[in-house]
């Protein structure tokens, strides 16, 4: 018989950020969230790759920079730093009417 807490063990361990590739407009903000599969964790190290990108804090509240643009956010656990995941967010400036 298998031991059900053995099966926990061997489960890979991946993390998902939500939405992926938003579209915004410069300037707007949006939150990311985080789903884990095959661990818990509450704590997550939020970055933006790309230099003049935008910025993110600790709770994954993106806000888009003045500049359109494709920019890639990551997301790292801090209990297990090599598990993480990115997505890429859509700048666009506002279309004058």
């Amino acid at each position: 018989l298998e031991n059900p807490m053995q099966r926990m063990r061997s489960q890979k361990k991946q993390l998902f950020i939500q939405p992926d590739i938003p579209n915004l407009y410069c300037g707007e903000s949006i939150t990311f969230t985080t789903v884990c599969e095959g661990f818990q964790e509450e704590r997550i190290r939020w970055s933006v790759k790309d230099l003049g990108g935008g910025n993110i804090d600790k709770n994954g509240k993106y806000t888009a920079p003045d500049m359109a643009g494709v920019y890639q956010v990551s997301a790292s656990s801090i209990s297990c730093p090599d598990i993480g995941a990115s997505t890429f967010v859509v700048v666009r400036e506002k279309e004058e009417m």
